[in-house]
């Protein structure tokens, strides 16, 4: 099976599984994830600011991810 018929595949799981658990920070993370390596750098940061907002915040999210993302994307993030 080709790569980014796997990612879409994922991308589609996770799509739901947010929507199902709007509380799912893990999911908004692994979006965030594909989404990245799908170049939707803007999609991708919103869905990392979304992960931390959840207090799912691995280290390497905020030490290299959120970084990253912010070069291309600039967002702000804030807690609810």
């Amino acid at each position: 099976m080709h790569p980014g018929l796997v990612q879409n595949s994922f991308a589609g799981h996770l799509e739901i599984a947010v929507k199902l658990d709007p509380r799912f920070g893990e999911a908004y993370f692994n979006y965030g994830i594909v989404l990245m390596n799908s170049g939707r750098y803007a999609d991708a940061a919103a869905h990392f600011a979304r992960a931390v907002d959840l207090d799912f915040s691995p280290d390497f999210v905020t030490d290299s991810l959120i970084p990253a993302i912010y070069r291309r994307a600039p967002i702000k993030l804030t807690s609810d």
